[in-house]
């Protein structure tokens, strides 16, 4: 009964699954959002008439970083068809690198959520027998909470904290995203 599904099925694993078959010619994000709304603890898979559709994601297309005095951060991020900008500022320091480009990516997409968008916390932890660390940041949008994670090589914290923000927002982005995405 969801307008631009031609045909749906469940899978109970956990979580469960909707997988959807779109009618030809409809938007997928649109569909997404009447999907979760119908069934908000759902994952949801689509499936076009040419195999699985891919959700559109965000992508980071430039990062700089100034690091005179305080950190500032600037990125350009890409959104179907559009280039989101932002910036941000950080303490000098390997935590205050990541911040900075957290915050600049947060700052980019403040004009596709038609909601408050800010940073609770970034964290770094460290296994110490691999040597690997990870980015976490949490995020909030409106009322929801968002988390992301990346492996963070050490001299990539700047990157990472950029990483770490669309980790948490893109799988989500087509169902916050006001106006479907548009600006």
């Amino acid at each position: 009964s969801i307008p631009g599904v031609a045909w749906a099925e469940f899978d109970p694993g956990d979580p469960g699954t909707v997988r959807v078959l779109l009618a030809p010619g409809v938007e997928p994000g649109e569909v997404i959002r009447s999907v979760e709304r119908e069934a908000p603890s759902l994952s949801v898979s689509l499936e076009g008439p040419g195999g699985r559709v891919e959700e559109p994601r965000a992508q980071l297309v430039d990062l700089r970083v100034n690091l005179d005095g305080e950190v500032s951060a600037e990125v350009s991020i890409h959104w179907q068809g559009r280039e989101l900008r932002g910036k941000g500022l950080g303490r000098p320091s390997p935590a205050g690198r990541a911040y900075a480009c957290a915050e600049a990516v947060v700052d980019a997409m403040k004009p596709l959520v038609e909601t408050d968008l800010e940073i609770e916390g970034l964290y770094r932890t460290a296994d110490a027998r691999e040597g690997t660390e990870v980015l976490v940041v949490s995020l909030r949008v409106g009322r929801d909470r968002f988390v992301g994670a990346v492996i963070a090589p050490e001299g990539s914290e700047a990157e990472s904290g950029a990483r770490a923000v669309l980790d948490a927002l893109n799988r989500r982005l087509p169902r916050i995203a006001g106006r479907s995405g548009q600006i």
